[in-house]
């Protein structure tokens, strides 16, 4: 767990599933400008079945003084379904960030820093050797973001989209089929 004194970061234990999942939802309506659609965020609608129980996944919240969601970012094993990148990773060792969200009032006071560097710290000790994410190149501040904490673009896509897939090195790994990590 990490904490200041203004936020504090944990693991979201059962009970507080269903306003998590709710959050995440309204940023995901508020970024997007959708709705959220099962077939894509079947993860988040099935937090504890995809999150919670296996060992190897974990989703953190960020919470402020008032105990109100600051934030958010889950952490799961990477699952190889991106085509374009097949054989860049070890999928027994890699973890992928996703739903990496912060509250409105809450940004630019390190609150996705903190969500990232106890994302991190779990990846290590469940001994993952790198970090997939995937961001967009029209999310604002979005690309430099994860440049700053230390993750490298591996691919630029031409969707319409704008994505963009990085990662990171964080322990003991040979080289990916993609060039070296890091």
């Amino acid at each position: 767990m990490a904490a200041n004194n203004i936020v504090t970061v944990r693991e979201v234990l059962r009970e507080e599933i269903p306003p998590v999942t709710q959050f995440v939802l309204e940023m995901i309506r508020r970024v997007y400008n959708y709705e959220a659609d099962p077939s894509i965020h079947f993860k988040i609608l099935n937090m504890e079945e995809h999150y919670i129980n296996p060992e190897d996944c974990t989703f953190l919240a960020a919470y402020d003084a008032n105990n109100e969601i600051a934030g958010t970012i889950g952490v799961c094993r990477y699952d190889g379904r991106i085509a374009s990148l097949q054989g860049c990773y070890d999928t027994g060792n890699t973890a992928e960030l996703a739903r990496c969200y912060v509250a409105e009032r809450c940004r630019r006071m390190g609150v996705g820093s903190m969500l990232v560097q106890e994302a991190q710290r779990f990846c290590i000790s469940r001994g993952y050797g790198s970090i997939y994410l995937h961001t967009h190149g029209h999310l604002p501040g979005a690309l430099e973001f994860w440049l700053a904490q230390g993750f490298k673009v591996r691919l630029k896509e031409g969707d319409e989209k704008q994505t963009i897939h990085m990662d990171k090195y964080i322990g003991s790994l040979s080289s990916s089929g993609c060039g070296s990590l890091g």
